[in-house]
């Protein structure tokens, strides 16, 4: 599979146009974070959805996710993001579809982009960050173009060994 991907990237170059990636915010995250990601995507050619915990519009912020997180499995879209505030990540902490969501969008392979306070929730899954396997915090300067970079790979394969052993 990954030399069918990896030739069809070839032949595409390597795009995240067309995709969707999901934003899992909450009360309290940073609007215009959420903003500057949403305006470099749409650049690229991609949308984003927010997913949150609950639907309605958010305090704090004044967003209105698109989808509550138990209505939208991370497999449905191509790339993740975490934006929780630090409230909000408290509360995700204590929700088995939060910390399922952020494993099964690692197992899938996608690319999982996050900002600071959405760290305790990736020790809770037991994600290390680390760009080379796609998994890259937002905050650093050139963090919206390197999470980008990754989900335009649309695999991340140098994990598939992690999440997939060979027997």
């Amino acid at each position: 599979m990954q030399e069918i991907t990896n030739h069809v990237g070839a032949i595409l170059g390597a795009t995240v146009k067309g995709r969707t990636v999901a934003a899992l915010v909450t009360d309290g995250s940073d609007g215009a974070s959420i903003k500057r990601l949403q305006q470099a995507l749409v650049k690229e050619g991609a949308k984003l959805k927010l997913v949150a915990p609950h639907v309605g519009k958010l305090k704090g912020n004044g967003l209105t996710p698109d989808m509550s997180l138990e209505g939208a499995p991370s497999v449905l879209f191509d790339a993740v993001v975490l934006l929780p505030s630090e409230a909000g990540t408290t509360a995700l902490l204590g929700m088995a579809a939060a910390v399922d969501w952020l494993r099964d969008a690692f197992g899938h392979l996608k690319a999982i982009g996050f900002g600071d306070a959405a760290r305790p929730l990736l020790d809770k899954a037991g994600i290390a960050p680390d760009e080379k396997l796609g998994v890259v915090a937002l905050e650093k300067g050139r963090g919206v173009e390197a999470f980008i970079a990754a989900a335009k790979k649309h695999k991340i394969w140098a994990r598939d060994e992690l999440v997939r052993p060979p027997r």
